[in-house]
């Protein structure tokens, strides 16, 4: 396994089924939907999820949903992880654009992956190397489809803020262009 991150990053692994992080997520699916098989009220209900875990220089980032991991490195920001929507699975199947644009407009939010909707979910797991100064936002689709891309780096690059003033300028920017879904961020930057 240590051989096999030394020489790059991994994305959707076979670890899935040992990794702590992936292992975590597994739980939490089957908790929620025993939850939503046991309550009426809750049956069908689901949610996206990222997590990333920090070890020896590397992170792991687990993934379900729409929700989304970056890393801002240098100035750059780089998402790794890739949207399970249907928008994003239309794009990936090669769909025409005009169809595309319709149903981004129509049905924007609509996932086809969520933690707790069916008994078993597979999660997107990813390792990455890390160094020093990299910072890292874990964000819900209500600051990615709100706030552009540059903007998020830009905010994301202030250095002299602190993480918890990057996460409200984040949240500030979602709300300007129009909040119309629940914005989430959390903020890790990598010290040594």
């Amino acid at each position: 396994f240590e051989e096999v991150l030394r020489e790059r990053s991994v994305h959707r692994s076979d670890f899935a089924a040992t990794d702590p992080l992936a292992v975590a997520v597994i739980h939490a699916n089957e908790e929620v939907f025993k939850e939503g098989q046991t309550n009426p009220k809750r049956r069908g209900q689901g949610a996206a999820l990222c997590a990333l875990r920090v070890f020896k220089g590397w992170i792991a980032v687990a993934h379900v949903g729409d929700c989304r991991v970056g890393r801002c490195r240098d100035g750059t920001l780089t998402w790794l992880t890739e949207d399970h929507s249907l928008v994003a699975e239309m794009r990936k199947s090669g769909a025409p654009s005009d169809e595309i644009d319709r149903i981004g407009e129509t049905h924007p939010t609509v996932i086809t992956r969520a933690v707790g909707v069916t008994e078993e979910v597979p999660v997107d797991l990813s390792y990455h190397p890390c160094r020093a100064g990299d910072l890292y936002i874990l964000c819900s689709d209500g600051v990615t489809r709100q706030v552009a891309q540059p903007k998020i780096a830009e905010l994301l690059g202030v250095g002299a803020q602190n993480l918890g003033a990057r996460c409200t300028a984040l949240l500030d920017a979602s709300e300007a262009a129009g909040g119309h879904d629940n914005a989430t961020v959390i903020l890790a930057l990598i010290r040594q």
